[in-house]
């Protein structure tokens, strides 16, 4: 591992552990399989974590983009306030977080040096279809379909 990047490493980690908690329990709740009281311990996690972000960002002056983050997370934290009026979209939009799973493996195997490695490779594939399903097809189709349940 690279030892000029050790300090990134918590960041990385904390963010790939939201990602299987909030994706894990997300599925479970639109299966049927968790209560929503359990989901909302997820969402309060997920509080935890994008409020742990903003930190990160705000003390992190070489972050590009910056503001944008910011205000990304500020949004996000507000939306999970008053979150009851659009629950189940929410859990359906916090499905984006397993492309973030991928993502952050891809990060810790580079980091590792093993990027020819097959798992690194097959895990740069899972991170393409998974971003392309859960970010870019899913919120056209969660904005359909909170249309036709409010109509």
């Amino acid at each position: 591992f690279r030892k000029d990047r050790v300090s990134q490493y918590p960041t990385y980690i904390y963010s790939l552990v939201h990602s299987l908690v909030i994706s894990i329990s997300g599925m479970c709740f639109l299966f049927g399989l968790l209560p929503k009281s359990a989901m909302e311990i997820s969402f309060n996690f997920t509080m935890g974590y994008v409020l742990y972000d903003i930190s990160v960002i705000m003390n992190n002056k070489s972050i590009p983009n910056r503001m944008e983050a910011i205000v990304h997370h500020v949004i996000m934290y507000m939306l999970f306030t008053v979150r009851e009026s659009f629950f189940v979209e929410l859990v359906f939009s916090m499905l984006s977080e397993i492309s973030t799973i991928f993502l952050n493996t891809s990060w810790i195997i580079y980091q590792s040096g093993n990027t020819k490695s097959l798992i690194f490779r097959l895990n740069t594939y899972a991170v393409i279809i998974s971003y392309l399903i859960f970010r870019v097809v899913s919120f056209p189709v969660l904005i359909i379909w909170s249309i036709i349940l409010r109509s």
